[in-house]
């Protein structure tokens, strides 16, 4: 196991709890998501022995491939947290127990109902690269 993993790992948790302390919350309520973006299959499963369960991916099929691989893995979260394209939607539904990168109503049809998901919105006029438009 990495020990540079295990110190970051320490420091990010001591660095939540204060802030939650701080902020009048209990710690416990606070979930870190850990984004394996570019990490290795070993990082994730060193992660996992860790006790880290909150997985992100921002590429649903690079999400799918780990998913797969590292499926012997108990407990593990799946967060998708990038932008889904179109012809990736349905993919995405049923692999994954959160999204939080819904920005479009198109997105969030039928196939998704039963999933948690966040939704970006634009609470101005101005065009936005991606979320939902508001209105006003």
């Amino acid at each position: 196991m990495s020990e540079g993993l295990q110190a970051r790992y320490e420091r990010v948790m001591e660095e939540i709890e204060s802030a939650a302390r701080a902020a009048g919350r209990d710690p416990d309520e606070i979930t870190l998501v850990v984004v394996t973006k570019g990490h290795s299959f070993s990082e994730i499963d060193a992660a996992y022995q860790l006790g880290i369960r909150e997985i992100g991916e921002n590429r649903v099929g690079d999400a799918l491939e780990k998913q797969s691989v590292l499926e012997a893995l108990d407990g593990l979260r799946w967060h998708m947290i990038g932008h889904i394209q179109s012809r990736k939607a349905r993919d995405v539904a049923g692999n994954f127990a959160l999204v939080h990168s819904l920005d479009s109503v198109k997105q969030g049809k039928p196939a998704w109902c039963r999933m948690c998901c966040c939704s970006s919105t634009s609470a101005g006029r101005r065009a936005s690269p991606a979320g939902m438009r508001g209105t006003r």
